[in-house]
């Protein structure tokens, strides 16, 4: 159906919107009908169940359609004072008497204009007002023909009827110029609704594809529109359109926002046994509430979202990059703790990782994690040790705004927040204060967090798994540690073996690191057995993170030749070429090397420092440079 509809009462009208159509570049925009008072009502109704933005019509056919009810706009084909004057000297020429007497059957929006001009021209006009019904017009003809009238003006319908009565007449018609104004308001209220409906149609893809429930309320509370998923949440069934919300679910606090204008933000409603999040914004025009828009979600799925959210916002910081293939070894003991482990992934109870620093426990902390059924979910790591005790607290719970000095004024969401769904790993758990452990025992045991300076409690779901190179029961023993803590973290235990006892571990590692060493030229070097045997003979206090660096250092000082005596003197470099030992610094425990020189040790240490320059290592070592030298041949130093 084209946009506009236009009802022609008369060809010389019908012949003058086609051409003004065309003029206007709207003639495919327009359905031109040429159609009586009897056809204009069926001509409008069908127009408007096709959908047409307006209608255009003159006369008793546009006062039947408004009479009609019909929702479509109506535009007035206009009869303009040039018309009347115009239609009036035709009427008067017909006339069979000078000075006739003039009838005009016409519809209401005439009748004033037509007594002004009677009164300006001085013309017996006489009006006979009439409605669209065909018995109104013969009853104002009949009057005419009492009332002597010469000559008659009237539309295409009434003229009929005056000619079968015998009685001259004359045909109202429009000119040009009306029939432009009324086509360019037409043209002008399409492109109003036109964009109304893009602007509806727009708002209507965005409601039906929201994530959210939305329904839509008159003034009255009565349902103007409501979206899939508000009828899947509210479980309806039925049309409910301009039926009373409040029929369908109780909303105490939906009558303060139609009636007061207030609005309602995060409210719990249920429905069927199911909470559901409801909002309701009232609709203001002016000063006046002219209804309201409501929203529901389900928590469920906003906890979902907040835990993507979270996840994403933090995917960097908070993934575990290790899993257990990332484990190099295979003696016996690690084998046990790494079966052990798989078995923890499996659980949600808290996991007690003890082990010697270095021993790999973070390692087996992500290990876990992403073997367990919160793999894709996030995992965070802080180290208690690492950080003032005041800040842990904050680190760990969060804060609200103005918490402290120095605090963000937006607040911050604590670790176990970021945590949620995920794992948090606390990373030497012994160095937690008695407070610290006071708040992370709650939290443990409500889920609930309460941040620093916070009035409510945030649910959290974190697994947590704790690491200490202490000995907690005897931090318990001495009331430095919580014993209720202690029982709550230690429900899985896992003990991680020292290097020094998976000696069969140390040569896969050593060649796991050298094949990732940043120096090429060690990367496929052959290892003198010997000093193979040297590494597995060692203690290895550092455990495998000694190991490790061990390893990085021999990339950057690239030793000619990769024998035990060279490998010994990198390994014990760290223990004997300070000069100024700290005394407050404990030494580490390693047992005796095997026999060698201290001399060459000495001189070896001093080359190292000053990078292999040997007159700057003749003057550390308090030697002339050819004494060095001497003594760097005879001990076999290159």
């Amino acid at each position: 159906m084209p946009s506009i509809v236009v009802i022609a009462p008369e060809s010389t009208s019908y012949q003058i919107v086609q051409r003004v159509a065309t003029e206007l570049g709207i003639q495919d925009k327009i359905l031109l009908h040429l159609t009586g008072l009897s056809r204009s009502l069926s001509v409008a109704r069908k127009a408007e169940a096709e959908g047409a933005h307006v209608i255009v019509a003159r006369g008793w056919s546009a006062n039947q359609i408004v009479e009609a009810g019909i929702k479509t706009p109506l535009v007035f084909l206009p009869i303009s004072m040039q018309d009347l004057v115009y239609v009036l000297d035709q009427a008067l020429a017909k006339a069979p008497t000078p000075n006739p007497r003039v009838g005009f059957i016409v519809y209401p929006q005439l009748q004033k204009e037509l007594e002004a001009l009677s009164s300006l021209l001085h013309v017996d006009l006489r009006i006979y007002p009439s409605g669209s019904d065909r018995e109104d017009m013969k009853r104002a003809l009949n009057q005419a023909v009492r009332d002597k009238v010469d000559v008659f003006i009237g539309g295409e319908t009434s003229l009929a009827m005056a000619e079968r009565m015998g009685l001259p007449s004359q045909l109202l018609v429009c000119d040009e110029m009306s029939i432009r104004q009324a086509l360019l308001e037409a043209k002008r209220i399409v492109y109003a609704r036109e964009l109304e409906q893009a602007q509806s149609l727009k708002f209507k893809t965005v409601i039906e594809h929201s994530h959210d429930g939305i329904i839509s309320l008159d003034a009255e509370g009565r349902v103007q529109l409501i979206n899939p998923v508000a009828r899947r949440m509210l479980r309806l069934k039925n049309d409910i359109s301009q039926l009373d919300f409040r029929a369908i679910l109780d909303l105490p606090q939906l009558d303060r926002c139609l009636l007061m204008g207030n609005s309602v933000e995060d409210e719990m409603a249920e429905v069927e046994g199911r909470k559901l999040l409801f909002s309701a914004i009232p609709i203001h025009v002016g000063d006046t509430v002219h209804g309201a828009v409501l929203t529901f979600q389900e928590p469920r799925v906003i906890a979902a979202k907040e835990s993507k959210i979270r996840h994403d916002a933090m995917h960097d910081e908070m993934v575990a990059h290790y899993t257990f293939e990332d484990i190099i070894g295979a003696s016996p003991a690690l084998s046990l703790a790494v079966e052990r482990a798989r078995k923890f992934a499996l659980s949600a109870q808290p996991v007690l990782i003890q082990g010697e620093t270095g021993t790999g426990k973070e390692l087996f902390a992500q290990s876990i994690h992403n073997a367990g059924p919160r793999r894709n979910e996030p995992f965070v790591a802080i180290n208690c040790g690492a950080l003032p005790q005041s800040l842990l607290e904050s680190e760990l719970f969060g804060y609200e705004e103005g918490a402290f000095t120095g605090a963000s004024r937006k607040g911050k969401p604590g670790l176990f927040e970021l945590a949620h769904k995920g794992t948090l790993f606390l990373d030497e758990v012994a160095e937690l204060d008695l407070r610290a452990q006071r708040r992370l025992l709650r939290v443990l045991e409500t889920q609930r967090v309460l941040r620093i300076s916070g009035t409510r409690n945030i649910c959290v779901d974190v697994r947590i798994i704790a690491a200490t190179n202490a000995s907690l029961w005897e931090r318990v023993k001495r009331k430095q540690f919580r014993a209720d803590l202690f029982y709550r973290l230690s429900v899985l235990v896992l003990a991680l073996p020292p290097l020094r006892e998976r000696v069969d571990d140390v040569e896969p590692l050593m060649r796991y690191f050298l094949e990732r060493c940043a120096g090429e030229q060690l990367r496929g070097q052959v290892v003198d057995p010997m000093a193979i045997d040297m590494l597995r003979r060692y203690s290895w206090p550092g455990n495998v993170r000694e190991l490790r660096y061990f390893i990085h250092r021999l990339c950057v000082s690239m030793p000619e030749t990769m024998d035990a005596a060279s490998l010994e003197a990198e390994l014990l470099m760290p223990f004997h070429c300070h000069r100024a030992p700290d005394p407050a610094v404990e030494e580490p425990q390693t047992p005796p090397p095997p026999p060698t020189s201290e001399e060459k040790e000495r001189i070896l240490c001093a080359l190292r420092d000053c990078r292999g320059h040997q007159g700057k290592a003749a003057n550390l070592l308090q030697v002339s440079r050819s004494t060095l030298f001497r003594k760097m041949r005879k001990l076999g130093i290159k």
